[in-house]
């Protein structure tokens, strides 16, 4: 391990680990790894491999309620075409400033997968029905 720097005002921890990797540790507390001039708290110039767990809150099952208003497709269609993007779900501009939070964005997911699913469920019943009235329609037909 090397140890770089120690001017009046400027400290600088570097550790080079190998031939090609360093990390270094900048006065604000930046942290690079790959990189000498980490710009952000952790920058990262390479692959990164983590296990990342969500901590326990509020989860969406709240979806399958009988009180819970689910928006009709209908709905879903005119904020779409109004807002460029599915309601509660940031749009590509909110992203691009301010970010995602993982945790809180597959919370989000999951209860679009779990609205669809209802909506499924319920066209389904619909086709359904509408091939009972086909049937039904056919006979009436054949008995003209």
């Amino acid at each position: 391990m090397s140890i770089l720097g120690s001017a009046a005002v400027l400290d600088v921890i570097v550790c080079f680990c190998g031939a090609k990797g360093a990390m270094v540790m900048l006065p604000d507390g930046n942290i690079g790894i790959g990189t000498v001039a980490p710009t952000e708290k952790l920058a990262v110039n390479g692959k990164i491999l983590a296990k990342v767990r969500v901590q326990p809150g509020s989860w969406p099952d709240d979806v399958f309620e009988k009180d819970y208003q689910l928006l009709s497709l209908l709905a879903i269609e005119k904020y779409i075409e109004k807002e460029k993007h599915l309601p509660e779900i940031p749009s590509a501009k909110e992203v691009a400033q301010n970010g995602i939070a993982i945790g809180e964005m597959n919370k989000l997911l999951l209860k679009k997968i779990e609205e669809l699913t209802l909506l499924m469920i319920q066209l389904k019943k619909e086709n359904d029905l509408q091939k009972e009235d086909i049937s039904k329609l056919k006979v009436v037909l054949q008995l003209k």
